[in-house]
């Protein structure tokens, strides 16, 4: 994950027409949106709830176990990575 980020901030200061006010939002937005990832992931079960709240729904029975399956947890992580990754490759 700091690969990440140091890797965006490499990339950002090659690209001449970034200020530093322009670097540092985009940093703090990606910081925020991992960190968030990193949440879900300590806390599977109530960002579960928080999504199914959003859309009106509860959670079925089968939620606490879902919420344990290490398969579901790297999904939350990969989602997160891909999502910077494709943040780097849209330049």
């Amino acid at each position: 994950m700091t690969e990440n980020l140091v890797s965006m901030a490499r990339a950002a200061e090659k690209d001449e027409r970034l200020s530093d006010g322009a670097l540092y939002g985009k940093l703090a937005g990606e910081i925020e949106r991992l960190q968030a990832a990193l949440e879900d992931i300590i806390s599977p079960l109530a960002a579960m709830k928080r999504r199914a709240a959003l859309s009106g729904h509860v959670l079925s029975g089968m939620a606490y176990s879902i919420s344990r399956d290490p398969n579901y947890l790297q999904g939350i992580a990969r989602e997160a990575l891909a999502q910077s990754a494709s943040a780097r490759e849209s330049k």
